[in-house]
């Protein structure tokens, strides 16, 4: 297998844990024995589909009784094996509700499928390396246009369904300067626990200049409630403060527009009832089939209205920036 030149042999930080898998086969990393007292350092390798290998290490990762490997696989039920560092820093949360709803309908609900295409409408077309800081179960990943080669990265990777993944922290990128052509970031921003301008000053590290970032938040902080605190969010964001955000990491603007325009008027009010307590704030659940696809074309308007003007007004804001430089 041929090794891929920009990966790192290691980031400006330490990786507490990792998954690595392979088409068909797996690199087994194997760690300390449970109860080690010291931390131990280890190489461990990521395969793309294609056949070539991405080395990863040396890693840093914490010992102790939570310190073993295990392997699982087939990955996501595309021919993936790998391996995971249990018990890691990452592995102590407990699983969250939302992760378990995305990983069962990311693929295939209205609202995730349209944001996808709307996510492409600003990016265009274009070859080279993706990196998805926040990708969850990776179903945004699962799809990608020829040419486009891409990594996940999430701190919690029980849901995973996209390889190759890699478990990490936002803020602390286990990758070298300059490896991507575009990172995208998406709902990650307005998390709690998100140091939200340390991850983008880090997403503007691993770029290569001229590459591009796309940010996707939910809009108005007017509309926060019952909703965001069930996907984990603890803030949503005005125009000026993204815009504001981005630019103090360093980051030209290039697009700054909002989405899910049509439906806002029905949606916000959805969200204003939820805050009085009238009505659930968990609103990403299968609806009929007819209902469905009649959403997703509103979504798919939008993201052939996007791919030139920008919308007005909508529940979430997207930028698209770039790395100054050629």
């Amino acid at each position: 297998m041929r090794a891929i030149p920009f990966w790192p042999a290691v980031g400006p930080a330490p990786l507490e844990g990792f998954y690595h898998g392979g088409l068909g086969e797996a690199e087994k990393t194997h760690g300390p024995e449970p109860g080690s007292p010291v931390a131990e350092r280890a190489t461990g390798v990521l395969f793309w589909p294609s056949g070539e290998s991405i080395t990863l290490g040396p890693v840093s990762r914490p010992c102790g009784s939570a310190g073993r490997v295990w392997s699982v696989g087939p990955f996501g039920g595309r021919g993936y094996a790998g391996a995971r560092l249990e018990g890691s820093n990452w592995e102590s949360t407990a699983v969250n509700d939302y992760r378990s709803t995305l990983a069962r309908y990311g693929d295939t609900l209205w609202w995730p499928r349209g944001m996808r295409y709307i996510s492409w409408a600003l990016l265009g077309e274009w070859n080279g390396r993706l990196l998805d800081v926040g990708c969850g179960p990776g179903w945004d990943l699962a799809a990608l246009p020829a040419g486009v080669s891409a990594v996940g990265l999430d701190r919690d990777g029980r849901h995973v369904a996209f390889a190759p993944f890699v478990l990490g922290d936002a803020g602390r990128l286990p990758f070298r300067d300059a490896a991507f052509d575009v990172v995208w970031t998406l709902d990650l921003l307005e998390q709690r626990g998100v140091d939200a301008l340390q991850a983008l000053r880090d997403i503007a590290r691993v770029l290569r200049p001229g590459g591009q970032v796309l940010v996707r938040v939910p809009a108005h902080s007017w509309l926060y409630g019952p909703h965001d605190r069930l996907w984990g969010g603890a803030r949503r964001y005005a125009r000026s403060e993204l815009a504001a955000l981005v630019r103090d990491a360093g980051l030209s603007i290039r697009r700054l527009t909002y989405a899910n325009c049509l439906l806002f008027p029905i949606t916000a009010t959805a969200r204003l009832l939820a805050r009085a307590g009238l009505v659930s704030g968990d609103d990403l659940r299968p609806v009929p089939t007819p209902f469905d696809r009649l959403l997703l074309g509103v979504l798919k308007i939008e993201a052939r209205w996007l791919r030139r003007r920008d919308l007005p007004v909508g529940l979430s804001l997207l930028c698209l920036a770039e790395v100054p430089g050629s």
